[in-house]
């Protein structure tokens, strides 16, 4: 046996999940007139399963939800002079509370709640931190509430994004 043989294998460095090809043209995308991210409106009876549906609630399904969507933690990292693709990573800062929010309608009709959801459109997701948001416009006039979902295209794409909300808002299929 050579020396080389006997000597331990240093151990391997973790391997980072680097955005591919398709990301990186969604993240190249994104300019002052495109903000890159899908958003999903839900229109919400106050009462759901028996309990008002509010932001404390709303927050207490995505957190119950968030270990069966894994890919809602980290956040992207770049690397010095950008000479490989961001990758994801652990967001140290995590907070629900940045990702979870409540919000009142610009006005009580309906022009204000388009205007409302017009303005979460053109809101840009911060790419220091994981990549999505869900604001509740509440109260409407009859009383219901609007659940907006934000999601990067970078994350998900439509589909990906329709099922990462059904995981994190209902308890059942």
């Amino acid at each position: 046996l050579s020396m080389r043989a006997l000597r331990p294998r240093p151990p391997r460095a973790a391997q980072l999940e680097r955005l591919g090809r398709e990301e990186m043209a969604l993240l190249r995308v994104v300019s002052p007139a495109i903000v890159g991210h899908a958003l999903k409106v839900l229109l919400v009876e106050r009462t759901v399963d028996g309990v008002e549906f509010g932001l404390e609630s709303l927050r207490e399904r995505v957190a119950a939800g968030l270990d069966a969507e894994p890919r809602l933690r980290p956040r992207l990292s770049t690397t010095p002079l950008h000479i490989a693709p961001p990758a994801w990573v652990s967001d140290p800062d995590f907070s629900l509370a940045r990702h979870v929010r409540s919000r009142k309608p610009l006005s009580a009709g309906e022009g204000g709640l388009q205007r409302s959801i017009a303005g979460l459109m053109t809101e840009r997701l911060d790419l220091e931190h994981p990549l999505w948001a869900i604001d509740l416009l509440t109260p409407l006039s009859d009383g219901k509430a609007v659940v907006v979902c934000r999601v990067h295209h970078v994350l998900a794409d439509g589909q990906v994004a329709i099922r990462i909300m059904r995981n994190l808002l209902w308890s059942e299929p």
